[in-house]
């Protein structure tokens, strides 16, 4: 089969033996993820969530989705969530001596949630001691209308990826037969990409060709 690594924009693809990368001014493109934000309109509580399947899957049991609350950054200090199996609240923090303590008291540790950095878009930490809820905000006209309504304003909770720093690109899966490109998709991240190249080199219908064609292939970045 004949490979030809013409150009590979960005990311790391092997396949076939054979491995192709390249860096490029966008590297920094995957260091953010959203965090999704929905609402029961049963209980009052808020939810945060980077799994769309997570949120999905509550928007089908009746929750309200309220879009992207914020982008949080890929690395950094863990924040953690923990579950109150009585009053059925989700709580959030970076301190691992907070998620201790509740833990302690009989809150159920949930995981690593997202992740925080030393400095960025502000999370703000609300608390209404009527429900007993927190809410967590990057909006500093939410906080403060909240905080009108009686809640107490508790600090910044984490930070998230500042707006500039957001992805504001995709990037483009292809492979070519003989300088012609057969095969192009659009992605979202550099990993699906690059399974995407990956999956068509190793199709049926590529490796045929090669044996009496020359096959290109690569990723490159176009802005959003």
């Amino acid at each position: 089969m004949k490979l030809s690594k013409k150009i590979v924009a960005l990311g790391a693809i092997a396949t076939l033996g054979l491995v192709g990368s390249v860096t490029t001014a966008h590297a920094s493109a995957d260091t953010s993820v959203p965090m999704y934000r929905v609402y029961n309109p049963n209980s009052g509580e808020h939810f945060y969530t980077k799994s769309a399947y997570e949120k999905s899957s509550l928007v089908s049991r009746g929750w309200r989705y309220e879009g992207i609350g914020w982008n949080a950054p890929t690395s950094g200090s863990a924040v953690y969530r923990v579950y109150n199996p009585n009053s059925g609240e989700h709580f959030y923090t970076k301190s691992a001596y907070e998620k201790s303590v509740l833990v302690s008291r009989g809150w159920r540790y949930e995981g690593v949630e997202w992740h925080t950095g030393n400095s960025g878009t502000p999370l703000y930490r609300v608390y209404n001691p009527n429900s007993g809820e927190h809410f967590y905000t990057k909006s500093a006209y939410e906080k403060s209308s909240l905080v009108s309504h009686g809640w107490r304003y508790e600090g910044i909770a984490w930070y998230g990826v500042s707006s500039q720093s957001v992805q504001k690109y995709q990037y483009v899966g292809w492979v070519s037969v003989d300088g012609v490109r057969k095969y192009q998709k659009v992605c979202n991240s550099v990993k699906e990409a690059d399974a995407y190249v990956n999956a068509a080199l190793n199709s049926k219908e590529v490796i045929d060709l090669g044996y009496d064609h020359e096959i290109g292939y690569g990723v490159y970045t176009v802005d959003k």
